[in-house]
């Protein structure tokens, strides 16, 4: 199963294409027959499918056709070269010049300096300089990068060459195998993605390798790619400037090398300084969440209305699902999931009411305070980026708040290229809008009718759907448009749980729970608990309700093994089609209870 916002990088695309008998980052061969098709004659004969094709066809990291003479220069026991990519008139990546180029150790401190750059050949200079700084403390490197070109710098890459064989591994969830097999074709993560995570990578084992990590701060795209290249693998690190502060000049965050370091290790090495930094705090710590929400054991999903109209539950069946489940477990570890309450899902984001064919205001009304007086608590779903073009009233919204991230700063979302299928038709769906909650017009307009909400219906709390999702825009950052949305709600609302849909090391420090897989090591629930996305099906038929997916197969195990908190969604009447499977869920939340 892949979820419908998996981004192309290794991990999701050999998800996408393992159908197919494709992998990528050599997890597994190209296949030398078509899928679905055997040797032999009529319609069963053997098509195999091109191998010259793979090279353009299958998604993987773009290499230059030529060896660029880029210096690689021996520096703190490192084998490196620079890259600096512009973005103007001129728009090239520049590496540097040999003329003018100088190393020398300070001390135990190196520094490499650059006069000037160079086109790639090194056929011409190029205006602009370069200077690194690498700082060796036992096994860690730290460097410094200042680079500066005659136009704005969009990027600055740094390869290291001749490094070991290995694997490499990120630090977000993914639904193949963490630690792509690093072959000629290339590997590359990206930070920040849907999958979560954070801007660490480590290349070896998962027990013993080379890390590396951005010593960052904020949600700026940072990459590592990797390819083997003669027995041996050359790493890119890339930092991407800010968007909205482009300049002649960028100095990124430092990298910090680490030798002989395990995965863990290079986790626990970013999550420290964060918590030392950047105001996370251990979920045992956290002041920025309800107490009756740590007595959560068990989420309900109760799908509401689909995208065609159908209407799984209306707001008097799921008041007979909450009778049901409150007459088999404590109502206060029980948390209700309100999907596609509020209409045709997706068709009423951004204009979130009680939908009136599930019983409207007063039929909502009237299954919040029963779900209180089971003294159990309720969670809405709400927009995170989605608006119908065709809701009255957002037209000015729109042309306000859709994404100018890089590299065209035109309409260009993170989720470009993403489209959902609800007609059926096998093409795209016309209307939807991707915006930027860091701009005010989108940020202002769901902040406040989140609240109206909350406080019309007596809302315990607020999921925020298809955040974070971040891009380099170009005029506002998606970050903080998403922190100042929890924090203002939750200053008008003390009480309020708050929770994403996915999850981000610099999302956690302000959002306590959130509904997709967690990283390597279970890492992430220090900080927050998660529950079963709604796309993964409910025990009588794998149905999964309003999300656009349709059918997963449901395997009760592999939920309570990925996510915190037991979960089980209803479709129509689930409880009465598959009772024994949802008792075994909440034996599951009662057996947590006791723990």
């Amino acid at each position: 199963m892949h979820d419908r916002r998996e981004v192309l990088t290794v991990g999701t695309a050999a998800t996408l294409l393992s159908g197919a008998g494709i992998m990528l980052g050599g997890a597994a061969p190209v296949p030398t027959t078509a899928p679905g098709w055997s040797a032999g004659t009529g319609h069963g004969q053997s098509f195999p499918p091109s191998r010259s094709a793979y090279g353009w066809t299958v998604p993987r990291p773009m290499y230059w056709s030529f060896d660029d003479p880029n210096p690689v220069i021996d520096v703190a026991g490192l084998r490196v070269s620079f890259n600096v990519a512009t973005l103007g008139p001129i728009e090239a990546s520049f590496g540097l010049a040999r003329e003018g180029l100088t190393v020398r150790n300070e001390g135990g401190r190196w520094v490499v300096e650059a006069a000037s750059l160079a086109w790639p050949g090194q056929h011409e200079k190029a205006p602009g300089t370069l200077r690194a700084e690498f700082v060796t403390e036992g096994d860690v490197t730290i460097v410094h990068i200042q680079a500066k070109a005659m136009e704005d710098v969009r990027a600055v890459k740094m390869t290291l060459h001749d490094l070991p064989p290995g694997r490499l591994f990120q630090t977000g969830w993914q639904v193949v195998e963490n630690g792509a097999l690093v072959d000629e074709f290339g590997v590359v993560y990206n930070y920040p993605v849907y999958t979560g995570g954070s801007p660490v990578w480590l290349l070896g084992s998962a027990a013993k390798g080379m890390a590396f990590a951005s010593m960052d701060l904020t949600a700026m795209p940072r990459r590592c790619a990797a390819r083997a290249r003669g027995g041996k693998v050359q790493v890119e690190l890339i930092a991407e400037a800010n968007a909205r502060t482009l300049g002649p000049s960028f100095a990124p965050p430092p990298w910090r090398i680490t030798r002989g370091s395990s995965l863990q290790q290079a986790i626990d090495d970013r999550c420290a300084m964060l918590e030392r930094v950047a105001g996370l705090k251990r979920w045992e710590d956290r002041s920025d969440m309800p107490g009756w929400a740590r007595d959560i054991d068990l989420v309900v999903t109760l799908h509401g209305m689909h995208w065609s109209g159908y209407v799984f539950n209306d707001f008097a069946r799921m008041a007979e699902a909450v009778r049901w489940v409150t007459k088999r477990i404590d109502g206060r570890r029980v948390l209700f999931f309100l999907a596609a309450w509020d209409g045709r899902y997706y068709r009423t984001y951004g204009a979130s009411r009680a939908e009136p064919a599930m019983g409207g205001a007063d039929g909502l009304d009237r299954l919040v305070k029963l779900i209180h007086a089971q003294g159990a608590h309720v969670m809405a779903m709400f927009a995170g980026n989605v608006v119908d073009e065709r809701l009255p009233g957002t037209a000015e919204i729109i042309a306000a708040s859709e994404y100018r991230s890089l590299p065209d700063g035109i309409d260009s979302s993170p989720m470009r290229g993403y489209s959902v299928d609800w007609a059926q038709i096998r093409a795209p769906l016309t209307g939807l809008h991707w915006l930027n909650l860091g701009a005010p017009a989108w940020r202002d307009h769901l902040t406040q009718q989140i609240a109206l909400l909350n406080e019309r219906h007596g809302f315990d709390g607020t999921f925020i759907d298809t955040q974070p999702i971040l891009g380099n825009d170009r005029l506002h950052d998606s970050l903080s448009g998403f922190r100042y949305l929890a924090d203002t709600l939750r200053e008008k609302k003390p009480d309020l749980l708050m929770a994403s849909e996915t999850w981000l090391d610099l999302s956690l420090p302000f959002m306590p729970m959130s509904q997709t897989p967690n990283g390597p090591y279970n890492w992430s629930d220090r900080y927050q608990r998660r529950f079963a996305h709604l796309s993964l099906g409910e025990p009588s038929r794998g149905s999964t309700g309003v999300h656009e997916v349709g059918y997963v197969p449901y395997d009760r195990a592999d939920l309570l093994r990925t996510f915190t908190l037991p979960t089980v969604s209803f479709v129509e009447r689930t409880w009465e089609t598959a009772p024994q499977a949802v008792e075994a869920i909440i034996d599951a939340a009662k057996r947590r209870m006791k723990v």
